[in-house]
């Protein structure tokens, strides 16, 4: 469900540099799964975050994944959970894991591994974990094979 919050709310309700609320709601009971906020730009996307985390932050997970958006989960459901999980059901140990991400809400996911691509165009807390900058999915991609392809020549 798409809300456009200037048009729908009026700025009475919605504070005006919201630009709309994305809800993802699949449950039979309609709760939502994921909600995204849309702002103006990255200096109130992070003002949101902040002002959300000191309220809402013991029982949601709440980040920017990108300069106008932020997402608002469940805690403890995010992308390193995930990863997590995949590896336990699959068995592969994480440091196997290579991990691709540019957005705060791929911080999780990063931390996990060594193996670690950030966009160049990523946020200022995802390059601070450290990792190799690359311009596209695709050279990552192509490091990765390389990677294991020389790993495995060396066994």
């Amino acid at each position: 469900m798409r809300v456009d919050a200037k048009a729908d709310f009026g700025s009475a309700k919605v504070r005006s540099d919201i630009t709309y609320f994305d809800v993802l709601s699949t449950s039979k009971y309609g709760d939502p799964l994921r909600m995204m906020i849309y702002c103006d730009n990255y200096e109130i996307t992070n003002k949101w975050v902040e002002i959300l985390n000191k309220e809402f932050g013991a029982d949601l997970e709440i980040c920017a994944t990108a300069a106008h958006t932020l997402e608002i989960v469940a805690k403890g459901i995010n992308k390193g959970k995930a990863v997590i999980e995949l590896c336990d059901y699959y068995g592969y140990d994480l440091a196997e894991i290579a991990a691709i991400g540019d957005s705060d809400n791929d911080i999780s996911m990063l931390s996990l591994t060594k193996h670690r691509y950030l966009m160049a165009e990523s946020s200022e807390k995802v390059k601070a974990l450290a990792g190799k900058v690359v311009e596209t999915v695709a050279e990552a991609a192509s490091d990765i094979i390389a990677y294991n392809k020389r790993e495995t020549d060396n066994k």
